[in-house]
């Protein structure tokens, strides 16, 4: 029981982190930033 409720919570932790990461692409995105930005990194899931 304990450990299955340890996942779920690590699981909206990651939600969590996720929505942070697409939220600062969307908005670096949005920026229109160039090359050299922390928001480069996430180009690469897109391929």
């Amino acid at each position: 029981m304990i450990r299955n409720a340890a996942r779920i919570r690590g699981l909206k932790e990651l939600e969590k982190t996720m929505d942070k990461l697409i939220g600062s692409y969307i908005f670096g995105r949005s920026l229109k930033l160039s090359k050299g930005t922390p928001f480069n990194f996430l180009e690469t899931f897109e391929k």
